[in-house]
């Protein structure tokens, strides 16, 4: 079925609620990433358990237009491992500088022992996912749940590029229309500021309106090595906050419905 402009779409995959704030995803492409056999379909998640999932859980079940009753799937604590995904574009404006970035990420993340899978994303340049447990030998592909956060990295010279050409706006645009409730900017700084295509105050007004009105939460680092510090400690605390819970799946239909509700 046909999405609406501007929206990702994510291929064979279903969509559902976070835990702690309703919200539909657009389906946005995954490939098949290191280590996968076929595509898996990526679904999202309604979580049970923790200090806000029965509170949503009580909100969800209160919209009777919508039934939540049958979930496609569940999986339960001990039955998945959270997994950082990277996006495998060459989105920034140099290739080289790409590669480089590439290159630093996956062998500082590799080194801090962070799992990760490098796939196609269509939205945003890192998100987490809960994936099954299984045997690669597995007849069925293994599920994945999407998880609440999406981080889009900028490094400051490519931030003030995309400014100027617009690719800003849609960026954000696409972003906030992918359904995940938490949206991350993560702004790593490069060199001079007066080499930037851009006046350095237009530049951080930029940086804080995505903030105030856009309502994106703001991470800024020194370098490759903070937005990697950053990347890890994300998803060690991901780790941490999911491992108790339950993962309930539902369809991407059902979550747009939810998101009308709510809105």
């Amino acid at each position: 079925p046909g999405i609406g402009s501007g929206t990702p779409r994510m291929e064979n995959s279903r969509i559902g609620t976070s835990g702690i704030e309703t919200s539909g995803m657009a389906r946005a492409s995954c490939g098949v990433g290191a280590g996968v056999t076929g595509t898996a379909g990526l679904k999202c998640s309604s979580v049970v358990g923790g200090r806000s999932g029965s509170d949503a859980n009580s909100h969800l079940q209160s919209s009777a237009e919508v039934d939540l009753s049958s979930p496609e799937f569940a999986l339960k604590p001990g039955q998945f491992e959270v997994i950082l995904c990277i996006d495998s574009s060459e989105s920034v404006a140099s290739r080289k500088s790409f590669a480089y970035f590439r290159g630093a990420l996956l062998k500082d993340l590799t080194e801090n022992r962070v799992k990760f899978d490098v796939r196609k994303l269509n939205v945003g340049d890192f998100i987490w996912i809960a994936k099954e447990k299984g045997s690669a030998a597995s007849v069925s592909p293994l599920r994945e749940v999407v998880l609440e956060h999406i981080v889009e990295r900028k490094r400051l010279d490519d931030l003030a590029g995309s400014i100027c050409d617009g690719r800003f706006n849609e960026q954000k645009f696409r972003l906030k229309n992918s359904g995940v409730p938490h949206l991350v900017y993560l702004v790593e700084d490069f060199g001079d500021k007066p080499h930037l295509p851009l006046d350095e105050r237009a530049l951080e007004q930029a940086i804080t309106n995505t903030q105030i009105i856009d309502n994106f939460f703001i991470k800024r680092t020194k370098d490759i090595r903070g937005s990697v510090s950053y990347l890890t400690l994300m998803t060690r605390f991901l780790q941490d906050q999911y491992s108790d819970k339950t993962l309930k799946a539902y369809p991407w239909e059902t979550i747009s419905q939810l998101s009308k509700l709510a809105a």
